[in-house]
């Protein structure tokens, strides 16, 4: 429901680098050390 009002979803395991770097917007899913799901609205 959240993505289809066009915010993006991180969804990582909290308390580590990965949750902060969510937090912070600081996420490239080209990244290949990113441990976790992002889930983006498809319009």
């Amino acid at each position: 429901m959240i993505a289809r009002l066009g915010i993006d979803v991180y969804i990582t395991k909290a308390g580590t680098e990965h949750s902060l770097r969510a937090l912070k917007g600081d996420v490239s899913t080209d990244s290949e050390d990113w441990l976790g799901t992002v889930i983006r609205s498809s319009k």
